[in-house]
């Protein structure tokens, strides 16, 4: 009798929640170009759901920038 009050219980419990997955939001790919090879790499990663690279910039190579 105990186990089936606890059944129960847990039963009335778990069934007023709703248990959805919220569809992931779709990204808009259509910003990268596809002329080039790195906008083709990028729209690639835009669709795979991947975030974006990080651009290349050579300013934290600077070797005449003052260290603090």
């Amino acid at each position: 009798m105990k186990k089936i009050n606890v059944l129960l219980i847990t039963l009335a419990l778990t069934l007023p929640y709703n248990i959805s997955f919220a569809e992931e939001t779709k990204r808009d790919c259509s910003q990268y170009s596809s002329k080039t090879a790195l906008g083709q790499y990028d729209k690639w990663r835009c669709k795979k759901g991947k975030p974006p690279r990080e651009k290349f910039s050579l300013k934290k190579f600077n070797i005449f920038k003052k260290k603090n």
